[in-house]
This record gives C-alpha cells, sequence and structure tokens, in this order.
C-alpha cells in the first residue's frame, strides 16, 4: 500500500457520509485510505495504525456519534500531535475540548457536490495541507490564511444589524465585513467576563422550542428577536444585542454569570411550544443579581396572534421596570402582520447558513413565496435582494442576472419602507463597494436619525466606517459604546483592536485581541492576523518573529518558503527582500497576501514597494475588507510618497473627506492640494 495523501476518521454510524467524502476526496485527486480498503485477512489494528502513521493528512468527520469514538478521538489525537489534523464539522456537536481550537471546516449537509463553494474552500486547503500544489503558490496562499484571513462566514439574515460578510460576497460585495445582518454563530461559549451594570438594563435570552418535534426552533429564535428589537426602541433601557444575548443559546449557565458578563440587571427568557394553529409561549422576567422572579406570565393564543402576544410581553417587561414606553407598537419599518409571510421568512435562515446552490434556490422560493402573500413586507424584499447576490457569489456564470434581480428587489424594498434600518445598511454597502463614500455616510447619516427617533443606539457600523475613512480616533469611542452594547462579539473586538492599533495605542489592541480571540475559536486566526500587524505597528521584532516561527513550525514543508522569507526579512535580508519584490509583482498573487507583503515591505523600510503591493491589493480584492490597513502606523512612510495621494483620489476619498471633514492621517495644504503622514 502506497503512502496515502488522507486518512479518513470517522464513526461506524456515518459510513454513508464517510464514502461520500472518500469519494469526493479521490475525484479530487487524492489518495485516500478509510477502513473500507481493508481486504479479507488484513491484521486492522496493523494497517490501520500503519495508514494513519504514513497519511500526509487526517480527515476527521466530527459528528455526535464520531466525538463520543474512542477510535476517532485516539486517530485525531495523533493527527493533532503531528500537525496533520484536518477536522471537518458533519453534524452540529461539541467536539472534545482538546480539538476546540483548531480550525476546523463546516461541511454539515453536504450533499456531495463538488461545485459547492465550502467543499472548493474545504479541497482548496487541503490541496495546501498536504503539498499538493506549486511550493511558490501554497506558500502564499498559506501567509494568506495565516496573516490575513477571511473573517469567518456569519451565513444568517438576522433582523439586527452586524455584519455584511464574505460568504455571501454573499450580501452585497464586501468581504469580511460591515454592515449586514448575520446571526452569527451560536456555539461559542461566552467568558465570564463582569461588565458595569445599568440599573434599566437587560438581555433577551433565546427562547426555547418545546413544540413536540423540536422543529421550530427557526420559529422561537425569530419571536425573540422582534421582542429584543421592540424593547431596544424603549427610551432610557439598554438591551444587550442580539450576538451576545444569543451567546449562550442551548447553554445551562447560572443567570447571575450570564448578567454580569453582559453587565445587565434583568434577564427575559421563556418558552415556545408551536402546534398547527395554537400557540403557547410562556416568558419570565429574572433579576440576575438576586435570581428572583419579578414577573412571568403563559400565553395560550391562536398563531394569529403572535404579533399581539410580542407586543404584551416588550410592554409588560417595560412597564414591570418603569421604563418609558418610547416607541409605538404598531410594528416596525419592513415589518409584515401577516403570520404566514412571516413564518416563511424565518425558514430561510437555516438554508442561508448552508450556502450552498441547492440552498440558496430553496431559500430564494421561500421569500418569493413571502412576497407573494403579502407584497408589501419590506424586510422580505430585502433578505430577497441579499440572497440573489449570495447566488450572484456562488453561479459566476450568471453573475450579472443575479445582481440586477438583486438591485430590482433593493429597489422594491426602499419604495415600500425608505426608512428601514436594513435598506440603509445595505445602500450603505453598495454606496462603499463603489467607492462612494460620501454617498455611503449619507445613508448611515439617514439611518442614525431613523434609529434616534426610535430611542435606538448609533448604528453598530458607524465606528468601523469611520475607521476606513482614516478617522480612527473617533472610531475608537464609537466601538466602545458598541462593545458595550454587545460584549461578546468577536467582530466588534476585531474592530476595536483594530482602532486601537491604529491611533497607536498597542498595549489597549494587544488586549483586545486577546479578550476577542476567547470569544469564539472560528476568529481565532484573524485575531492572531491582528496581533502580528500589531506588532509590525509597535516595532516589535522579537514579538514578529516567535509569532512567524510559531507559524513555520506548524506549517507542512512544501508550504514555509512565505513565511520563511518573512522572517528573514525581519533582518533587512536582500535576498528575503528580492523574492518578496517578486511576489508582489507576481500576476497571480491574491489581494489578501498583498495586503501581508505591504505590512512586511513597510516594515523592512521599503514602503515604495509596499505601497504598490498595497496599491494592487485593492485592484484585486476591491477597497473591503482592509482598507483600514491604509492607516496602520507601519505604512507610515507609504502615505508621505506622492503615488500615495493618487491612489487616495483613486479611492474617492478627497470628496469625502471636504465633505465630511479630513480624518487624522491626512490634511490639506492650499486650495487643491493635500498631504498624509
Amino acid at each position: 500500500m502506497r503512502m496515502p495523501d488522507v486518512f479518513l476518521s470517522y464513526s461506524r454510524e456515518d459510513q454513508a457520509i464517510a464514502r461520500r467524502f472518500a469519494e469526493g476526496l479521490e475525484s479530487e485527486g487524492f489518495s485516500v485510505w478509510w477502513d473500507q480498503a481493508l481486504t479479507i485477512g488484513e491484521a486492522f489494528d496493523q494497517i490501520t495504525e500503519k495508514a494513519l502513521g504514513e497519511a500526509s493528512a487526517v480527515v476527521v468527520l466530527w459528528s455526535r456519534k464520531s466525538v463520543d469514538s474512542r477510535w476517532v478521538r485516539a486517530e485525531a489525537t495523533q493527527a493533532q500531535s503531528t500537525g496533520r489534523l484536518a477536522p471537518v464539522m458533519i453534524e452540529a456537536c461539541k467536539r472534545p475540548i482538546m480539538f476546540e481550537l483548531t480550525q476546523t471546516a463546516e461541511l454539515m449537509g453536504w450533499n456531495g457536490d463538488r461545485n459547492e463553494a465550502r467543499w472548493r474552500s474545504f479541497i482548496d486547503g487541503l490541496r495546501r495541507f498536504v503539498g499538493k500544489v506549486e511550493p511558490a503558490a501554497a506558500g502564499a496562499a498559506q501567509a494568506v490564511e495565516a496573516h490575513w484571513p477571511s473573517a469567518p462566514v456569519s451565513r444568517g439574515i438576522s433582523r439586527t444589524p452586524v455584519a455584511w460578510t464574505a460568504a455571501a460576497a454573499a450580501l452585497l460585495v464586501v468581504g469580511a465585513g460591515l454592515l449586514w445582518f448575520s446571526r452569527g454563530r451560536e456555539d461559542k461559549t461566552p467568558p465570564a467576563a463582569a461588565a458595569p451594570v445599568a440599573a434599566a438594563s437587560i438581555a433577551v435570552l433565546p427562547f426555547r422550542d418545546m413544540s413536540q418535534n423540536r422543529d421550530q426552533e427557526y420559529f422561537a429564535d425569530g419571536v425573540t428577536e422582534e421582542i429584543l428589537n421592540t424593547l431596544a426602541g424603549l427610551k432610557d433601557l439598554k438591551v444587550t444585542a442580539r450576538t451576545s444575548a444569543f451567546a449562550f443559546k442551548g447553554k445551562d449557565v447560572d443567570l447571575r454569570t450570564v448578567g454580569e458578563t453582559l453587565g445587565v440587571q434583568h434577564i427575559l427568557e421563556g418558552s415556545i411550544r408551536k402546534d398547527g394553529d395554537t400557540l403557547r409561549i410562556r416568558a419570565q422576567l429574572i433579576d440576575a443579581k438576586s435570581d428572583s422572579h419579578i414577573w412571568s406570565r403563559t400565553y395560550d393564543r391562536p398563531l394569529q396572534d403572535i404579533f399581539s402576544v410580542q407586543e404584551d410581553i416588550a410592554r409588560s417587561v417595560a412597564e414591570a421596570l418603569q421604563v418609558t414606553l418610547g416607541v409605538g407598537f404598531g410594528g416596525r419599518p419592513g415589518m409584515t402582520r401577516n403570520v404566514e409571510a412571516y413564518d416563511t421568512v424565518l425558514e430561510v435562515d437555516p438554508l442561508i447558513r448552508k450556502q450552498t446552490v441547492e440552498s440558496q434556490h430553496r431559500a430564494i422560493g421561500l421569500l418569493e413565496k413571502a412576497i407573494t402573500i403579502d407584497p408589501d413586507y419590506g424586510d422580505a424584499w430585502t433578505f430577497l435582494a441579499g440572497t440573489y447576490v449570495g447566488m450572484a457569489g456562488l453561479v459566476k456564470q450568471d453573475a450579472q442576472a443575479w445582481q440586477q434581480k438583486a438591485d430590482a428587489a433593493l429597489e422594491k424594498a426602499r419604495q415600500l419602507t425608505p426608512d428601514s434600518p436594513i435598506v440603509h445598511y445595505v445602500l450603505a454597502e453598495q454606496s462603499i463597494s463603489r467607492k462612494n463614500w460620501t454617498e455611503a455616510a449619507a445613508h448611515l447619516n439617514d439611518l442614525a436619525v431613523q434609529r434616534a427617533k426610535s430611542g435606538l443606539p448609533a448604528s453598530s457600523g458607524n465606528g468601523r466606517f469611520l475607521l476606513m475613512v482614516g478617522r480612527a480616533r473617533e472610531a475608537v469611542a464609537l466601538l466602545e459604546e458598541e462593545k458595550a452594547r454587545d460584549p461578546l462579539n468577536p467582530e466588534t473586538s476585531f474592530f476595536l483592536g483594530v482602532a486601537h492599533s491604529t491611533v497607536e495605542d498597542f498595549p489597549a489592541a494587544k488586549a483586545e485581541f486577546e479578550r476577542g480571540s476567547a470569544l469564539d475559536t472560528s476568529w481565532q486566526n484573524i485575531f492572531q492576523a491582528a496581533a502580528l500587524s500589531n506588532a509590525l505597528a509597535m516595532q516589535d521584532r522579537p514579538d514578529i518573529r516567535r509569532r512567524l516561527e510559531g507559524q513555520i513550525s506548524s506549517t507542512p514543508v512544501a508550504q514555509r518558503e512565505l513565511l520563511t522569507n518573512l522572517n528573514a526579512l525581519l533582518d533587512r535580508s536582500s535576498d528575503a527582500q528580492k523574492y518578496l519584490r517578486t511576489q508582489v509583482r507576481g500576476p497571480s498573487t491574491a489581494a489578501a497576501t498583498l495586503r501581508v507583503l505591504a505590512q512586511f515591505l513597510a516594515y523592512s523600510g521599503d514602503p515604495e514597494t509596499a505601497l504598490e503591493a498595497h496599491r494592487l491589493a485593492f485592484e484585486r480584492g476591491g477597497v473591503n475588507p482592509a482598507i483600514f490597513l491604509t492607516w496602520y502606523p507601519v505604512m507610515r512612510e507609504a502615505r508621505k510618497l506622492p503615488e500615495f495621494r493618487q491612489l487616495v483620489r483613486d479611492l474617492g476619498l478627497l470628496d469625502y473627506w471636504r465633505e465630511y471633514g479630513w480624518g487624522d492621517f491626512c490634511k490639506p495644504v492650499g486650495d487643491d492640494d493635500f498631504e498624509c503622514g
């Protein structure tokens, strides 16, 4: 038996899925060993142990059964100890704690479609992992993953604003995100970090699905979110944002701990039982400090009364807390009062999470059904626009047609609900993708006005926008406010750390990156990349070298060239610098790699080539997600070059500054010129 590329580890109960993976991997050119390859008479233990020891990668399929299998755990442990573990989630489950920090591919529900985006991403990563690509290309790809990876994909279409992220290129054009409405990950375990407590403050925990078949979780989440949104519009009441509140979903956590972690005095929790056309909702308001009940109620109603029940719960909570009722209860902009349309839209979320062509088609079908039922359902039109864009990202040959559909759906949403927060976010994102910062600012300002009218806090995207346009000091203040509202959101933590680093508060940045890294394991590579950028900005050579050498030691030999040369560049190696300049000018160097190269070349004293790399990154990857790297301290000398002024003009920032005020790094010189530093 020749040495296999892949050893496939799985639980016997998952054999059908394992076969699908084995066949898929073999069709991609990998040699695969799994126990179906054993022939009669072979010694099972000896052959298995030999294959496990010789394979270049060990693909472990994690499921509820495999996490309890001593064989799978033993194989995963050996693979991890030798740096060959390539785990895959095929079912929602709690991995053994020692594997929680290992980056894991998510292929739950994969049906064997080898064109699916998640599968292609997994295969590309596996090729690099086992060295089945050209060394130079592998090195560049590994550097992207190790030092400026894309943000983890938030695949939902939640009705609260957080980030419009890359997967869905998914939802109108931007990379790691800003300003979409993402449900975020539900599987992170929040740390018990104390936060200041306001007297009139509340967190709405996800209501539990108590339906007979436990198949109404999507409905329970949607009801929870609408109650949260209504409470968020009450004057004088601090409401924890959705991402942080939902971090406790499915976890048996003491409510006093929840209150301390989120910095709230009160907790609203409950359950929902939906059977046919009948509904039972139980809700209770609890004092988090004393764990005592303040108010509780059970509603037995027809399903058609769901909206009035949601409003009644919010009103009762407000009265119990004696908070001013500062919003009307007639429904927010973009919402429907039709139960069938509402329930149909709630079904879309798990489909969006899958990010397959099939799942997107099904989501589009449901959203089109919802707007047939209620043609004036503004949110459904907006979500439909985002899903059309998701299809444009998945089906490249029809991208233009899907984008046209998206534009038409968004225009319909805008006509129906011009004051809808979701519409304003989407329009702002479109403007950013076109480098029209003035227009984007106008949309965000309109959004801020509408939120203020409803008693809501400032938009979660304003701080990130200011960071992008070089107004980092203002961004820090807004992102700190956002952190107070949503303390367990890793995305907020990331941007806040970046803002601290940009204004050269390096210790604060480092502390925030460490805090954020503990919030969600799927973000750890991103925080490591940010910490490396922070170390470069600090000119902290020992820290830079330590982080680079850690990456080199855990990277397959065939993929170490770029990392090794980055490390050599710290000693101002002329050979390393020559190599990196060649990489910058390579026609196929990816935008993410170019951003890494720009930072290291700037650090090494080559601002000209650093600026060249930075410009190429914009040309190949767009202005988002990393325009904020332009303002990092390590790029200071590059910003002083005459060519940088032209880059600023090309990025469209000059018009924005002249209308809204100059940022922290550039200032006008006379009537027609400016300088940066």
